[in-house]
């Protein structure tokens, strides 16, 4: 269908998750692929995520918006995901460790501009 725009379910769960991150102003968050996403107990409501997709499928998404490939990381690799408004400029460094049984993602944001201050 020309002109559809279809949004994985991984691609909306990573843009409800800057965006909550952001919201929250939470500096620091961890993912695992042994434990619930964040929002998971919120997951279909309207101040949680649209949808909870599988937990490998999420870390993948953020290593790619991260500019990294979605590979296994055996040793730990960092990534930056920046979002600029005109108001603010939001940065998360993204740090990715794999090891067997247990994929982690630690997401550090800070903000810079007017919302900052």
């Amino acid at each position: 269908m020309e002109g559809a725009v279809d949004r994985s379910p991984a691609v909306a769960y990573v843009d409800w998750l800057l965006g909550h991150i952001l919201k929250k102003g939470l500096q620091e968050v961890m993912l695992r692929s042994r434990s619930p996403l964040p929002g998971a107990d919120s997951a279909g409501r309207s101040e949680g995520p649209p949808t909870l997709p599988p937990v490998d499928q999420v870390l993948n998404r953020l290593k790619v918006v991260a500019g990294l490939s979605p590979q296994l990381y055996p040793k730990p690799v960092k990534g930056v995901i920046r979002k600029t408004t005109p108001v603010y400029t939001m940065e998360v460094m993204a740090e990715f460790e794999d090891r067997p049984g247990d994929s982690v993602c630690r997401l550090r944001m800070t903000v810079r501009g007017s919302s900052a201050s």
